[in-house]
């Protein structure tokens, strides 16, 4: 076990992967996918929403807010609970996804607080953020939900994304920040920007009347 403070002791300050490709994708992302939400934010406004863009108009700040808190577990090193923090960023991108997808009749159980045995699973919402519904979407979702059920359920493979070095190039598990784990700060970055780009997307196809901003290339 390591202290928790071990991990920043090589560095002052925050932010300590400010720099790294990952954090300047997930930023790039974050910039796009709040001025798409203005856009969205002010079109409904003065204009009468659907069924689907009402669901939408409160799944996708939840999104927003989970990416924006990710990036500030990030910018303090607590890179753990950032981590943990994807997983239900990814279940509002796929919900939306999902009743994107499907349609009305999904939306209205959605409304009803999904019914009982009407909630669909998180793989086969999953399915759906590709924008493809075959068997390697299906294996993809699959992956994904074991992936985040080892990390939120504390299975031993799980803990493995808590680990980290102290200054005497000793292994043990983090109790605090760290500034020592760029490849877990890729992983992390790059998958919230993917997350992102799923949700500025189906902005687009949701509110194609709100939209003005294009996608980052």
């Amino acid at each position: 076990m390591m202290r928790w403070d071990e991990g920043l002791k090589t560095r002052s300050g925050s932010d300590p992967y400010l720099g790294r490709e990952s954090v300047y994708h997930l930023d790039r992302m974050i910039l796009v996918s709040l001025e798409r939400r203005r856009e969205i934010a002010d079109w409904t406004h003065s204009n009468e929403c659907s069924r689907l863009q009402r669901a939408a108009s409160e799944l996708i700040p939840h999104g927003l807010s989970l990416a924006l808190g990710i990036r500030e577990l990030v910018r303090s090193g607590y890179l753990f609970p950032a981590k943990v923090l994807a997983r239900p960023l990814v279940e509002r991108v796929a919900v939306i996804s999902y009743l994107a997808d499907v349609g009305e009749d999904a939306v209205r159980l959605w409304e009803r607080g999904w019914p009982y045995k009407s909630r669909p699973s998180l793989a086969t919402m999953l399915s759906h953020m590709r924008g493809t519904k075959n068997d390697d979407s299906k294996t993809l979702a699959k992956e994904i939900v074991d992936h985040f059920n080892s990390l939120v359920h504390a299975d031993p493979v799980g803990s493995s994304y808590n680990l980290g070095t102290d200054s005497a190039g000793r292994i043990g598990f983090i109790s605090g920040p760290t500034a020592k784990a760029p490849e877990m700060c890729d992983d992390i970055c790059f998958e919230t920007a993917m997350y992102l780009v799923i949700l500025s997307a189906r902005m687009v196809q949701i509110f194609p009347e709100a939209n003005r901003s294009p996608l980052p290339e």
